[in-house]
């Protein structure tokens, strides 16, 4: 039997133990049943045993909380780049409705500037004019070029620089036949004439700036723009007497202007060409508008561009538009314009649109696209030609076909 022991603790109470040589089994299932923990410095020695599926759980739930609070973040990032994102984009339409609403604006106001343009009278088309130092007339430039293919109305271009006396234009005519041609241009009616003398020189003076007597704007301008015009035709060209076929024979360049050029009223003109030889390089037409006050006779055989001011040219069988500003420099260059040329007979046509202040040119009736813009009205149709031998023909059509190349 084993031997008790007693220690004594305080005067009343008395705790037993057994010896370290009698614990026997119990004190192996105690080591058996806990697990050590380390201890730490502020923990007492009695606490330092802790149930090992406890510590388990924790560190799960640790590793779960880590992962969530990972996941809520890397969504957190996620979300904030796609705002992020979102607002750039915001701000980029934003600023592209701000730029297309400034460019409605500028259209806008271009728009209302034509407008007004087409209305009034601007203070510099207003014009005073010296007649031979006799007569002072003052008068607008639309009425000095009423009748568009006249001598008067290409001497009074906005483009020529005329003489000056006393700050005013010097013309040097006699003033009494001038005054009366100008009362002629306001009104449609005859002047007052008192003599065969004055009808002789009102008449002479009408012969001489080339505007035609008895007939109306509307008829002469109609007739005249199926018409090539004599004085600007260059030399290596041959018109026929209807001054409506073009024929040229020889290797040597040549342009012709029309008599009337395209506005709102006459938008227009359509030519068939027909070549029997080509010319040895590819170009062998360009057809466009030009203003013909920029122009000299001389200009009408040179082959430089400096000598075609003002012009907008398409170079039909090479597909290229060019345009030139008033020094004949090119200012503007397109390749691959409209359908390929590869026959040698083909009709052309040229459409200037007024209201958008654009220029098309037709090919076989079908619309090629437009190949100009901000083209000012009042320029002329003109040819170029470049083919060894050939014809070109103003047609009647007056109106292009709707047809539109694809």
């Amino acid at each position: 039997m084993a031997e008790l022991s007693f220690e004594v603790q305080d005067e009343n109470q008395a705790t037993p133990r057994l010896s370290a040589t009698d614990q026997g089994p119990f004190e192996e299932t105690k080591k058996s049943t806990a697990k050590k923990v380390p201890p730490t410095e502020d923990q007492p020695e009695q606490l330092r045993e802790v149930a090992e599926p406890e510590s388990v759980m924790d560190r799960q739930m640790d590793l779960l909380v880590n992962r969530l609070v990972g996941l809520i973040n890397d969504k957190r990032k996620k979300l904030k780049e796609k705002g992020k994102k979102y607002k750039k984009q915001e701000e980029e339409l934003s600023n592209y409705q701000i730029k297309e609403s400034e460019a409605l604006e500028r259209e806008k106001e271009e728009w209302e500037k034509y407008k007004l343009s087409c209305i009034q009278v601007d203070s510099t088309d207003i014009i005073e004019l010296n007649i031979g130092g006799t007569h002072t007339v003052t008068t607008s430039r639309s009425t000095l070029t009423k009748y568009h293919t006249s001598f008067l109305a290409s001497t009074f271009s906005s483009y020529n620089k005329l003489p000056t006396y006393k700050g005013k234009i010097f013309i040097d005519r006699d003033g009494e036949p001038f005054y009366k041609m100008i009362y002629y241009l306001r009104t449609g009616l005859m002047p007052i004439l008192t003599s065969k003398a004055q009808e002789q020189a009102f008449r002479d003076e009408l012969d001489y700036w080339q505007i035609p007597l008895g007939q109306s704007e509307i008829e002469n301008e109609s007739e005249a723009a199926n018409q090539f015009d004599q004085q600007w035709c260059a030399s290596t060209l041959h018109l026929d007497n209807e001054s409506r076929t073009i024929v040229k024979q020889g290797p040597n360049h040549g342009i012709v202007f029309l008599k009337v050029p395209l506005t709102e009223a006459n938008p227009f003109v359509s030519f068939k060409v027909t070549i029997s030889t080509p010319a040895r390089m590819k170009s062998n037409l360009f057809i466009g508008l030009v203003d013909r006050s920029e122009y000299s006779p001389e200009h009408l055989v040179s082959t430089y561009w400096k000598d075609s001011p003002s012009s907008h040219y398409w170079d039909v069988w090479n597909r290229k538009l060019i345009s030139t500003d008033s020094k004949g420099t090119q200012v503007g260059t397109t390749l691959n314009y409209g359908c390929l040329c590869e026959v040698m007979e083909t009709e052309l046509g040229i459409l200037y649109n007024a209201v958008n202040r654009t220029v098309s040119f037709y090919k076989n009736s079908i619309n090629q696209g437009v190949a100009f813009k901000n083209v000012r009205t009042g320029l002329h149709p003109a040819l170029d030609l470049w083919f060894t031998n050939g014809t070109v023909e103003i047609l009647n059509e007056r109106k292009p076909n709707v047809k539109t190349f694809l």
